[in-house]
């Protein structure tokens, strides 16, 4: 499992790695459960101008799923909420899963992650 502790602001219009999770599996074959949790904001300023925030999964470099605020005169929190049963080959290999996250448009303050947005994988066997 991992977890963000704080809140975290996202200052980049390019998307960073805020999480990120390693899993080996015991068996070669088997299907890994993923969930991300969780919630993201963006960020309205004083002349009402929004700064948008989009939140992804990502499986290596494959973005498993993306999720994008869309309001453009309010704040906006998204529900994070995504399970997944990922039956992609890994070989009995390592996998990495991340959260990445960018801004987009305009406005003066910047939008954030969440303090609770987790990351958690299973092996299912």
């Amino acid at each position: 499992v991992a977890r963000l502790s704080s809140n975290l602001t996202v200052s980049n219009s390019s998307y960073q790695t805020k999480l990120t999770l390693n899993i080996t599996p015991s068996t070669s074959g088997t299907a890994l459960l993923v969930q991300m949790n969780g919630s993201a904001t963006s960020a309205k300023d004083d002349d009402n101008s929004v700064k948008q925030i989009q939140v992804r999964l990502n499986r290596g470099s494959t973005t498993l799923v993306t999720y994008t605020t869309t309001a453009t005169n309010s704040q906006q929190t998204l529900n994070l909420h995504f399970p997944l049963k990922d039956t992609s080959s890994h070989g009995g290999n390592q996998v990495t899963y991340t959260i990445q996250a960018r801004f987009t448009g305009g406005g003066d303050f910047n939008p954030r992650l969440n303090a609770g947005v987790s990351l958690i994988v299973q092996e299912i066997i």
